[in-house]
């Protein structure tokens, strides 16, 4: 990303009006084009349009969180692209405090209720869908094996969680957590597990739906996506969800590491081992 507008920028900022803006947020705005959507992050040292109100001041450290989501987004949605067929948005042009994507025309389900009156067999038929796009992200190659995010300092870019790390193993990223109450679904996680590909936020408000309702068109939105234990099924599990939603990784299974049989001992490509008592 660049350190300042560029002509480009100004290209695609003078697009952005409160017409097609369809979301405000403290720290972030999202524009509608007819093939495209920008979404800004509200810049701490200036307003973009005075006239107005776009690009509103926000504080430094929020933004430099933004700013790192942003990134990860944009690499999220390159490692997909490349390792799989999910029809996520493709990646059109970085600006300073925004990105651009292409649009992915379809039904936003902004609330429980829409999603609910989607009709059953066509909610099953998403939900499946959604599912098999969860089987190829956990085939995307993890070099490292780590647990981390695809920005440079591979922390976790999520609110869930005090500890961002990097972690080099699962064991090391439930260590933080065996004495935090309210934290049962993390502590449910496999020592063993892989760390997977996880959108880290899926939920209905990022799925894309044909106009039709009857199947997904896009997942959007992986700006807090990582390499995470179970594909993020923890994360997922945490919050509400619809009728139907909750059960989205019912009976997944996900890979875990070798095992020696004789001592019971988590194996790792390098050649260390953690023994293989209860945390």
């Amino acid at each position: 990303m660049p350190d300042y507008p560029t002509t480009q920028d100004r290209f695609w900022l003078d697009q952005c009006t409160i017409y097609n803006r369809v979301l405000t947020l403290d720290d972030r705005e999202v524009f509608f084009l007819t093939q495209h959507v920008i979404k800004m992050t509200r810049v701490p040292w200036e307003v973009v349009d005075e006239k107005e109100k776009i690009g509103i001041f926000v504080g430094e450290a929020d933004y430099e969180w933004l700013v790192k989501r942003d990134e990860n987004e944009v690499r999220a949605i390159n490692l997909i692209r490349k390792h799989t067929r999910i029809p996520v948005p493709r990646v059109i042009h970085q600006g300073f405090g925004f990105n651009v994507f292409e649009r992915k025309h379809g039904t936003y389900l902004n609330n429980p209720q829409e999603w609910l009156d989607v009709k059953p067999a066509n909610r099953e038929k998403i939900r499946l869908q959604v599912r098999s796009w969860l089987e190829q992200l956990k085939k995307i190659p993890n070099p490292t094996g780590a647990i981390q995010s695809l920005i440079p300092s591979g922390e976790l870019i999520h609110e869930m969680f005090r500890v961002v790390g990097p972690f080099a193993s699962t064991v090391l990223f439930l260590a933080p957590y065996v004495c935090v109450p309210n934290m049962q679904r993390v502590h449910k996680i496999n020592t063993r597990n892989r760390a997977t590909f996880a959108h880290m936020s899926l939920n209905i408000f990022n799925i894309v739906v044909a106009p039709t309702q009857d199947r997904a068109v896009s997942i959007i939105n992986w700006d807090r996506s990582a390499f995470f234990p179970e594909g993020g099924r923890a994360v997922h599990e945490s919050y509400i969800h619809p009728k139907g939603w909750e059960t989205l990784f019912d009976k997944m299974e996900f890979p875990i590491l070798e095992v020696d049989d004789q001592t019971d001992d988590i194996i790792f490509q390098d050649g260390w081992f953690i023994p293989g008592e209860p945390i």
